[in-house]
């Protein structure tokens, strides 16, 4: 729900925490 251009309007703030939850969601996939 990070990476959805809806809702990146509502995270435009928490763009530092954004970079933080991408990375935690690809070494999960990992």
């Amino acid at each position: 729900p990070w990476g959805k251009p809806t809702k990146g309007k509502r995270t435009r703030k928490n763009k530092s925490t954004d970079k933080y939850i991408v990375r935690s969601r690809h070494q999960r996939r990992k």
